[in-house]
């Protein structure tokens, strides 16, 4: 491996499986997780998908979390209290594995049922709470991400927030630092198709969670290495704006997407001809090689050194965006209705997915970074 510039990946993890009662896994059509309808509070689950992270060149986990717990009611989905002790599992193992960090993906709009006006006062008192909960039983182990030597914070929808200016957000950074741990650098899922306005000003880092629609899809052909060109392309154009502010550009990939079984949107498929088999490998190096066009001019790479970039998901199961390896199922699948009347073939990626990210990042290190 190159002792040159280096690539430092982050995958969204999901804490919340429940074992084979969890309703999400009733969504899964095509293919199961290798590991079985696993507990996401095992250890010996946790151990392994740190593991195949290490292994295959992930650097770390941005987590689902949703706060502590809840007075109201939740259903089997929305417990937040199962996402908070199954992180709690996840730190100790990392104690066995002290280069991998973990971050909190703070999932707001889970925590108040899509309402994101945070000028309300008891709406801003909880979200406070929450991530000073967060800070203090995470930020001190040795593991958590730091970014510009600041504790990170991704929290997801930002864009359709109101943050009365930006306020809440401040209180957030002066708590931590408050409380000894440094001012919170607050990474926002701000990025979107169209979108007039942003938060720059009130961010650390902007970034995309998802940028997948079915109107997009319509457009680009629901060919993954065509969407990943042109949402690299929307993370470089956005760049110069963000600089403005001082904010940093996080680029992410979406590599497969597919909630035709949640939502009835158009799937994200991978590329392929007719009677082949999708390449995932080869498919997950050609989305990572895209962001060469925001790295090329970005700040944060050239003032730290190092490259960033996300990836949408390592296992969030019910809308398919997963690396994790599949179990050797292979089934015909009929696409919904914005293709009535064809089949697609649905191989399990297995390891390809993550095949492609450990080569995607030997390739960039060696050969794209120092020549930037």
């Amino acid at each position: 491996m190159s002792d040159g510039p280096k690539l430092k990946i982050f995958a969204y993890y999901y804490p919340w499986y429940d074992g084979a009662a969890d309703p999400r896994w009733s969504t899964l059509r095509e293919y199961s997780p290798y590991l079985g309808f696993y507990n996401s509070g095992e250890e010996a689950v946790v151990r392994q998908h740190v593991e195949w992270a290490i292994e295959y060149g992930i650097d770390g986990f941005l987590v689902e979390w949703f706060g502590p717990d809840s007075a109201d009611p939740r259903d089997d989905y929305d417990q937040p209290e199962k996402c908070d002790a199954n992180l709690a599992v996840l730190r100790s193992v990392l104690v066995d594995y002290p280069d991998f960090k973990f971050a909190i993906f703070y999932d707001q709009a889970i925590r108040f049922a899509g309402n994101l006006k945070f000028t309300e006062t008891w709406r801003r008192d909880l979200f406070l709470s929450d991530l000073a909960y967060a800070a203090q039983k995470n930020f001190p182990h040795p593991n958590y991400l730091r970014i510009r030597n600041r504790p990170v914070v991704a929290i997801y929808l930002t864009r359709s927030a109101k943050y009365d200016d930006g306020a809440v957000l401040e209180q957030a950074r002066n708590r931590s630092d408050s409380l000894g741990y440094g001012r919170t650098y607050i990474v926002g899922d701000e990025i979107w198709w169209g979108q007039k306005t942003w938060k720059f000003a009130q961010l650390d880092a902007v970034t995309a969670y998802n940028l997948h629609n079915h109107k997009w899809m319509n457009i680009v052909g629901a060919n993954v290495r065509k969407f990943a060109a042109a949402t690299a392309a929307l993370y470089a154009d956005i760049q110069p704006e963000a600089d403005y502010f001082g904010t940093d550009v996080i680029p992410n990939i979406g590599h497969a997407y597919n909630d035709e079984f949640l939502r009835g949107n158009l799937p994200l498929i991978n590329t392929f001809e007719d009677g082949d088999y999708p390449q995932h490998r080869d498919d997950m190096i050609e989305c990572m090689r895209a962001q060469q066009a925001v790295w090329q001019s970005n700040r944060l790479f050239n003032e730290t050194g190092d490259a960033y970039l996300f990836i949408t998901s390592f296992n969030e199961w019910p809308e398919r965006s997963v690396v994790e390896p599949t179990a050797e199922i292979e089934t015909f699948n009929r696409i919904n209705d914005f293709e009535s009347g064809r089949h697609l073939y649905l191989q399990p990626h297995r390891l390809e997915f993550l095949r492609g990210i450990r080569d995607g990042k030997r390739l960039i290190e060696e050969n794209i970074l120092p020549l930037i």
